[in-house]
């Protein structure tokens, strides 16, 4: 396998449309086609036949990247879930007063702590230049479980609010 720079605009090429995607949203996918398409002998990027090395050794900065987007979304969860839980009242009280709101509380912010940490480990070993495929995949994984579990938790605090697009509390 071997890895190509291709010009958008060469004759065969044809984009097709952006997917509109949900949740995180930080790069573009969609469809690229090529037909018959002719690529010049400086198209080709590294060495013969090392395509498929060349992609895994960049996987590990991606799932890094992913976690750490991640972290980010379970943190943004966090910080609207408390704000809103430290203004809403019921039954004459805030419900961040609320024993089992505190309980969703405190289980995001420690979630979401321990996924920092090891989006940090992990990119000090690819800064360090270590084997860090295990940690990268290790801290993408956990990051995106969190998010994903902890959004829903940040949810729970705005009861039916939560699940209304562009309620802001």
């Amino acid at each position: 396998m071997s890895i190509f720079i291709v010009d958008l605009h060469a004759k065969g090429v044809e984009r097709g449309p952006k997917e509109h995607k949900m949740g995180q949203r930080a790069s573009q996918v969609g469809a690229l086609n090529f037909t018959d398409v002719i690529l010049p002998p400086e198209a080709l990027l590294g060495e013969e036949g090392r395509g498929f090395h060349m992609m895994m050794s960049v996987l590990d900065k991606g799932r890094v990247g992913i976690a750490a987007l991640a972290v980010g979304i379970g943190q943004a969860g966090l910080e609207a879930a408390l704000d809103y839980a430290q203004q809403r009242k019921q039954f004459g009280s805030k419900i961040s007063d609320f024993q089992g709101v505190q309980w969703l509380l405190a289980d995001m912010a420690k979630d979401i702590e321990a996924a920092r940490l090891l989006v940090h480990s992990a990119a000090g070993k690819l800064d360090r230049g270590e084997n860090a495929t295990k940690a990268c995949s290790m801290a993408k994984c956990f990051a995106g479980d969190m998010a994903v579990a902890r959004s829903a938790d940040a949810i729970q605090v705005f009861g039916g609010s939560g699940y209304i697009r562009g309620f802001r509390g």
